[in-house]
């Protein structure tokens, strides 16, 4: 398996119904996917159905708020855990290590 795609956040807009996450990188994202918000070294992460991708702003429209607000160059989006069962399959050959366990 490969190293699972990441982005660093680069700014959140939480003033709609859904969130609009900013990043270094977009495109590895695709709409109806989930994506997974973290702080590394942290137990703070959430993930979320992904409703929109604009690779041209560098944004995520994701489908609800965040309940934390990322950190701008810290917090980190990436693909969610293999245990999401609405991962993508995309998304699972790059989510899992072969002794079974989830980069985080």
């Amino acid at each position: 398996p490969a190293l699972c795609p990441a982005t660093v956040v680069t700014g959140y807009d939480g003033s709609g119904s859904d969130g609009v996450i900013s990043v270094v990188d977009a495109s590895i994202f695709r709409n109806g996917e989930v994506v997974r918000v973290y702080n590394p070294g942290t137990s703070v992460s959430q993930e979320k159905s992904i409703s929109a991708v604009n690779s041209a702003a560098k944004t995520i429209t994701i489908s609800g708020l965040l309940s934390v607000t990322p950190t701008n160059g810290y917090t980190i989006c990436s693909f969610p855990l293999d245990t999401n069962a609405a991962i993508s399959a995309r998304q699972l050959a790059h989510s899992h290590v072969a002794d079974g366990g989830s980069y985080l």
